[in-house]
This record gives C-alpha cells, structure tokens and sequence, in this order.
C-alpha cells in the first residue's frame, strides 16, 4: 500500500510545472509575523520557489524515539533558557534541526523504494 502511495505521489510531482521564481520580502509581507520569520529564518527568501515538500519529520522520529527524545529535551530546555526570546530559542535548536535533517533525508530514500 505504501509503495502505491508513493508510486503515485510522484506520478503527480512528475507533472508538476517547475520555475525559477525566487522568494522576496514584498511576497511574504502579507503573510502573519511568525511565518514571515520562519521563511527568514529557514533562508528561503531570495532562493527558488519551492513547488512541493515532503515532510517526513514525524514519520523519522516516530521511528527513531531516541532522536524524539533528544529533540523534545533539547526543546524543554531552550524553552527554559528563553522563555521570552524565540529567535535565540529557534536559533538554539538550528545545528540539531539541520543534522537531523540529513539523517532523515538518508533514511526516506532509503525507505521511499
């Protein structure tokens, strides 16, 4: 059932028309003040436009629970070092996100097949 699912998730990301739009302030200036700086944070202004994302965040740390835990302490004590400072909280959790997010990337490819 799986390998169906994603057999036909890419047979539709296949069709997907593909641009080289990039992201810019004045496009993201509407949008509410977090999104607004997550996209800065996550520096996709000034990059191309995505036409499609896989997320598979929940699906990696249900199968690996002891990158859960980490990643749940990790929160738990940011949260307490800045209680009123998001910037320095998602800052604090970048160098985790981004590790994890390469051992996740192997791991989808590796079981998207």
């Amino acid at each position: 059932m799986r390998k169906m699912f994603l057999s036909e998730v890419q047979t539709e990301l296949d069709k997907c028309n593909v641009t080289n739009e990039v992201f810019t302030e004045e496009e993201i200036s509407n949008l509410p003040e977090p999104v607004q700086r997550y996209f800065r944070y996550c520096g996709y202004i000034g990059k191309e436009k995505m036409t499609n994302a896989r997320f598979v965040w929940d699906d990696y740390l249900r199968e690996h629970q002891d990158a859960a835990v980490e990643y749940g302490n990790l929160k738990a004590k940011l949260a307490e070092r800045f209680p009123n400072d998001i910037e320095a909280y998602m800052n604090g959790k970048n160098p985790f996100i981004k590790e994890l997010e390469q051992k996740e990337i192997k791991w989808y490819r590796g079981n998207s097949k």
